[in-house]
């Protein structure tokens, strides 16, 4: 997660490693800082959306109508997606 520009704020299941349903930040402390997503499940506990560790777990959960945001770096990407992105 850290790696990705991301922390966890909220272990909730206390287990001491990022699973999910764990809160968590992205960009903490810099300009487009991202709060209070839920990761890898849909959002819970007053949470605003969803994060994950790859995009093409995100682009799978995804539905007609929502946006799929991608921090800054590099991916390589492991598979196509017969999804299209032109929502």
């Amino acid at each position: 997660m850290a790696s990705l520009g991301g922390r966890v704020t909220a272990d909730r299941d206390s287990s001491g490693t990022l699973t999910a349903g764990d809160q968590v930040t992205f960009a903490q402390g810099e300009p487009g800082q991202t709060t209070s997503l839920t990761f890898g499940q849909a959002a819970t506990g007053g949470d605003v959306g969803t994060a994950f560790g790859a995009i093409q777990p995100a682009i799978d959960f995804a539905t007609a109508g929502d946006t799929v945001q991608v921090a800054r770096g590099t991916t390589t990407p492991s598979r196509r997606s017969s999804r299209s992105t032109n929502r």
